[in-house]
Parts: structure tokens; sequence; C-alpha cells
């Protein structure tokens, strides 16, 4: 009886009427924007996303700076040590430098950190899963994490389950959503100076509230820590180099990139009635929807 009841907690969950076979076949590829991160602490991060289920065919990478000194040779401790753990393991680093191009053709240098860091990272990540690891990028759900983050084992499986539902229902919600889960600053709460930690059970309750307000129609831009389809944040290019708030922002560049199609949809299908009447206007398709399973960081 002991061995079914382990038996049983290993199945993976899955939402009615869903196999765990089709679960598994969404990919995940998870990338770590990081600079002069603590090496052991990085480790303990990505041993808690090979704890998560369904591991083995996650596509793990750790988004480098060029300009930190050493973070090849500790990128390369980590690839090295994490090897068998998922389906795949590298790194990106972003060289310094760069330039943001606009669209009235302007373009400024990049502002060094999450976003520049990102923009450089989804991109290679983005071919390298393409072209060499020849993964179905139409089933690719990236998720961006700090360094620091610890998810829930359940997160990922989670996610697949819903992106599942979600594709096979009529129309295309699964390409225009972005997943975010509440974020608790409780990785280092003992070991905090006593503000810190009146600060974070404050940041906790507000940052939980926001997310479950999405149960009931409420609304919240991505932070931190979040996961969305990866053809999406190619199609959009949601991150910008020279931007500082890079969750809300790529939220935001989400968001307005689904009106303009939305817009543009209406506008063609208008066109095809002869009737600009009919114009149903300007519907954003994108959506955050919650995971009610906590992440965890410092």
């Amino acid at each position: 009886q002991q061995q079914q009841q382990q038996q049983q907690q290993q199945q993976p969950p899955s939402l009615p009427n869903r196999s765990s076979e089709e679960v598994l076949r969404v990919q995940h590829v998870i990338i770590f924007p990081n600079y002069e991160e603590d090496e052991a602490m990085m480790a303990d991060t990505l041993r808690g996303i090979a704890e998560a289920w369904g591991s083995k065919d996650f596509v793990a990478v750790l988004g480098m700076e060029e300009r930190e000194s050493g973070g090849r040779a500790k990128a390369s401790r980590l690839e090295e040590q994490f090897k068998d753990s998922f389906r795949h393991i590298f790194s990106t680093y972003h060289p310094k430098g760069e330039e943001q191009a606009h669209l009235d053709g302007s373009s400024s240098e990049e502002v060094p950190g999450k976003a520049s860091n990102l923009r450089w990272a989804v991109s290679k990540a983005y071919n390298k899963c393409a072209d060499e690891l020849h993964l179905d990028m139409e089933n690719v759900i990236l998720t961006v994490a700090d360094a620091d983050c610890l998810f829930h084992p359940l997160y990922f499986s989670h996610l697949a389950a819903e992106f599942r539902v979600m594709k096979a229902a009529p129309g295309d919600q699964h390409k225009w959503t972005m997943w975010q889960a509440p974020q608790l600053p409780y990785r280092n709460y003992y070991i905090s100076p006593a503000p810190s930690r009146v600060w974070g059970y404050i940041s906790s309750v507000y940052e939980f509230g926001g997310v479950s307000s999405l149960i009931s129609g409420g609304h919240t831009m991505v932070f931190s820590a979040y996961s969305v389809h990866m053809q999406f944040a190619i199609e959009a290019e949601l991150w910008d180099g020279d931007v500082i708030a890079e969750d809300h922002h790529a939220y935001l560049k989400g968001f307005f990139y689904s009106a303009h199609h939305s817009a543009t949809q209406a506008i063609r299908d208008s066109k095809l009635v002869g009737n600009y009447a009919s114009l149903r206007g300007c519907r954003p398709a994108l959506r955050v929807r919650p995971v009610m399973l906590p992440v965890k960081s410092s």
C-alpha cells in the first residue's frame, strides 16, 4: 500500500480529459538572466528546477554577461553539474556596447540589466531550439526567471496542462497568454534585517492579492518570473535593450502588439465583407493567467 501511495504521488497533475503523455509534449525553455550572482545560489535554483515534474525534457538557459569576470568559467561549471538534469543546458553571453534600434530609425545604447540580457538570450535560445534541438516552436513555453527564483515543483506541469486545454479550444488564446505566479520573498527571509522582513511580508500580501485578483476579473502586469508562448515573445519582440523594468515593459509591448493585431484583423475582415459599419474595433487578446503555485525568491 505504501508503494502504491508513492507511485500515485509521482504521477504528474493533469486537467480533466488530458492524458499525462499529452501534457508532457509541451516543451519548457527556462532562461535565467544574471550578472555576478553567487554560484552556489544559482546551483540551488537549477536544482529546484530539476526537481520539477518532466524536468528531463526542459531546456535551461543561463543568460550570462560577457563583461562578468569569470562568468564563462562559472557557467561551464554549472553546465557540467546539471548536464544530466535537463534535456539541454547552455549559456548565452550578452556582449557590451549593443545598440537598440527604434521604429523611427534612431538608436540608443543598451542599458546594462535584465532587459538587454533577455533581448539577447531569448533570440539565441530561440535559434538554438529551432535549428539545433529541432523543437516544435508552436508548443514551446518560455519562462523568464531571476537567478534566485525557486519554482513550485508542479508549476511547469500545471502550465503545460493549461496550454494544451487552451490549444484544443477554439481560437488561439494559448498564443496570447502570459502566466504569473505569486512571488514571495522568503528565500533568505530569516537572515534578513527586521525591516526587510516586515517589507517582505507586506510585499507578499500585495503580490498574492494582485495575482489572485486575476481569478475574479482583475488586472495585473507580469513581474520578475513569468511565462509566455515562445513564438509570441519573438514576434512581439517583448524585450528592448534600453529599458530597466523589463517585466512591465514586456507586458505592455505584448498588449499593444495584440491590440495592433486585433485592429488589423478587424479592418481586413471589414474589407472582405465591404461593410465598415461592421468594424468590431480593437480587442486586445493578451491575457495574464494566474498560477497559484508560489515562486520563492530573495
